[in-house]
């Protein structure tokens, strides 16, 4: 009788803690900035003017259709995928999924077009390859500490491209020349989030991309993120997890 009390104790404490256990999602995340080409400014042969002039914004100028000036630095349109989600850069260039890994490495693969390899034929895949003569960039992201100066940082590198696309890949559906991973070593901070290094675009038409996923949606789920004003962590904007 009293180990029946005993047991029944050790439920109904589980049960009450239980309770009050809250999950916390991870997530990955990076955002795509635009990528700038710099313009040399020609120097004035005059040598009665002071100083060259200055280039003044469009809205001084008043063209209509020049409204660089309002433009957000992020790339926003750009598609990729994660473990069987599908996600579009928003306005400030940010795309987040749900983190579906405990290691921390990653791989992102940029090509316009992959290929799935099917299990059974039409219904149900087995993984995605890359797509024989289609333009591809294939990087390894690790997340490393530094154990003398107690830091974390991002070792970059550039790899050979695989047939088969290893399950912990960022896909990003574009062509390899419009997007810029930056290569090499860079500082981070540890989190159960896993922010990668900021990635750079070219301004691009993203609707040939973004036709070519529709082709392919079926076969990942939607992220959806909503923004509150009392989010208290990155975790909570995905709201389909």
């Amino acid at each position: 009788m009293k180990s029946f009390k005993y047991v029944f104790l050790i439920i109904a404490t589980g049960f009450i803690f239980q309770l009050k256990i809250e999950a916390v999602e991870s997530v990955i995340t990076f955002f795509i900035k635009e990528k700038t080409q710099k313009t040399m400014v020609r120097k004035s042969s005059n040598t009665k003017l002071i100083s060259e002039s200055l280039v003044q914004p469009s809205f001084i100028n008043a063209v209509g259709k020049d409204r660089s000036w309002l433009d957000q630095p992020g790339v926003d349109g750009i598609q990729a995928s994660y473990l069987g989600y599908i996600a579009t850069s928003d306005k400030n260039g940010q795309i987040t999924f749900p983190r579906q890994q405990q290691n921390d490495t990653i791989h992102i693969l940029v090509t316009p077009e992959i290929e799935p390899e099917f299990m059974i034929s039409g219904t149900l895949i087995s993984h995605w390859i890359t797509k024989h003569n289609r333009p591809a960039a294939f990087y390894e992201i690790s997340r490393k500490k530094n154990k003398t100066l107690k830091t974390y940082y991002f070792d970059v590198k550039k790899l050979s491209i695989p047939h088969d696309i290893p399950l912990n890949t960022v896909i990003i559906f574009a062509h390899p020349d419009h997007i810029h991973v930056p290569v090499g070593i860079s500082l981070n901070t540890y989190s159960t989030n896993f922010i990668l290094p900021e990635l750079q675009a070219q301004k691009m038409d993203t609707i040939k991309n973004s036709l070519y996923t529709l082709s392919i949606k079926q076969y990942f789920e939607q992220i959806k993120i909503e923004h509150k004003n009392d989010t208290t962590s990155i975790a909570t904007m995905v709201i389909n997890l």
